[in-house]
């Protein structure tokens, strides 16, 4: 939700800067929107691949736990509650 309000406020905003400014003002507004959506981004970037990467170094360490003969490993995102865990135990039951 909140990202949707975001974008409905840049269109908003991108429809004033074009109808209403004049070219030096216009230029102003498109700038801030360009380096605002740049910023959005560059954050969205970087929070994924934190996350994504420390699933992945604990998924390595548990493997490597595995291949050790320790069977009864569990990474820290198996037991997460969400659509995908309600449709897998739905589906084998």
């Amino acid at each position: 939700m909140p990202v949707g309000l975001v974008l409905l406020a840049g269109l908003l905003l991108f429809t004033l800067a074009t109808v209403s400014f004049r070219d030096p003002e216009r230029h102003a507004v498109l700038d801030g929107r360009r380096r605002g959506s740049r910023c959005i981004c560059a954050v969205s970037i970087l929070a994924l691949a934190h996350f994504v990467q420390r699933a992945m170094v604990e998924l390595q360490e548990k493997i490597a736990q595995v291949s050790e003969g320790n069977l009864d490993v569990a990474v820290s995102f198996a037991k997460r509650n969400d659509e995908m865990e309600t449709s897998a135990a739905t589906s084998t039951t």
